[in-house]
């Protein structure tokens, strides 16, 4: 990483580096943190899959974890980088606290991921200083952590003074209906969140309840991640609900969620209603359902893709534009979705 660093200094076109799995330590981050402060071109940068965790950390401030060069680097106004990657990158508190030192001066980052980390309830508080001082951050995947309802509550505390924000990713992170009725207040108020995903995550029905009348209000998301979400029947009720009431949401993912006769009628009622709707992502019936069941599951979706399809067509009629298409392989569609509404190199 060094090398790389030193050689690339001179380069003057260089876009995207990724570094990504090569065990790369605090010297190769220093030379990398260097780069960044002389290279004028550098856009994109993935670190994923190196440990920057030290034993030195546990007694250390966090100006000399492993992260702060890369922290300072980012608070500097030389520093081009718009797209930073740490996936799976050993991320302590000490350095997730340096590098939010420096993203708090910072104004040029856009996306930043930090999946798979083991980030904590504390780390959410500090993210959420992060949410309330950063206003050009765009998109923030924190999939796979472990925030629980602690860390989601301070998220949404930030999130309330945030005026960027507009993809947050907080797929499975042992969140549950105490965490994500705390989103209530944000959602509510003129955030301008565009694609929230909170799927894998205890929501159930009363997590949905809980963000009803906010999301009645809101008028700037356009996609919903709630992929197995613990729904069930009264979850799709309570999603229906949601979508009669709301002229704005396009997309929504409802995949990995057993939502019965119940809920996917109650679905395929509220679309009578419903003009903004363009895409319900729903798992197939499963074959070893009752005949009878399975066949009124099967008729209940269809009539659903149909008035999607429907509000699509008069959509495109009037000229006015729509959010990428859900992806139709596994995952999150949010996650899906943050590559393709993120910049070029995301």
């Amino acid at each position: 990483a060094i090398a790389i660093a030193q050689a690339l200094c001179a380069h003057p076109a260089i876009f995207r580096l990724d570094l990504g799995f090569n065990q790369i330590g605090g010297k190769g981050l220093r030379a990398i943190a260097s780069l960044l402060l002389s290279s004028s071109s550098l856009l994109c940068l993935d670190l994923s899959g190196n440990s920057f965790w030290s034993r030195l950390s546990l007694l250390a401030p966090s100006s000399m974890s492993a992260l702060a060069p890369l922290g300072r680097a980012l608070s500097n106004d030389s520093c081009r980088l718009q797209l930073l990657h740490l996936d799976q990158a050993d991320i302590d508190h000490k350095g997730l606290t340096a590098l939010v030192d420096g993203l708090l001066s910072n104004h040029v980052l856009l996306n930043l991921r930090l999946a798979e980390n083991k980030l904590d309830a504390r780390s959410g508080l500090t993210l959420g200083t992060l949410l309330s001082g950063n206003d050009t951050l765009t998109n923030l995947d924190l999939r796979d952590n472990q925030l629980k309802d602690a860390g989601a509550q301070a998220l949404a505390a930030g999130l309330v003074e945030n005026t960027s924000l507009r993809c947050l990713v907080l797929w499975n992170n042992g969140i549950s209906v105490a965490g994500i009725s705390s989103f209530a207040l944000p959602l509510g108020t003129a955030s301008p969140l565009q694609i929230f995903d909170v799927g894998g995550n205890s929501v159930g029905a009363q997590g949905v309840l809980a963000l009803k009348e906010s999301l009645w209000r809101n008028n700037s998301l356009h996609t919903i991640g709630l992929a197995n979400a613990q729904l069930g029947d009264e979850g799709g009720i309570a999603v229906a609900e949601v979508i009669e009431g709301n002229a704005h949401v396009q997309r929504l993912d409802l995949r990995r969620n057993y939502l019965g006769v119940a809920g996917l009628m109650a679905l395929r009622l509220s679309m009578k209603t419903n003009e903004a709707l363009l895409e319900v992502a729903l798992d197939a019936v499963n074959e070893m359902s009752m005949s009878e069941t399975r066949e009124l599951q099967e008729r209940f979706q269809a009539e659903i893709r149909a008035a999607c399809d429907q509000n699509s067509a008069a959509i495109k009629s009037s000229g006015a534009a729509a959010p990428p298409e859900l992806s139709t392989m596994g995952g999150p569609s949010a996650m899906d979705l943050l590559g393709k509404l993120g910049i070029a190199c995301a």
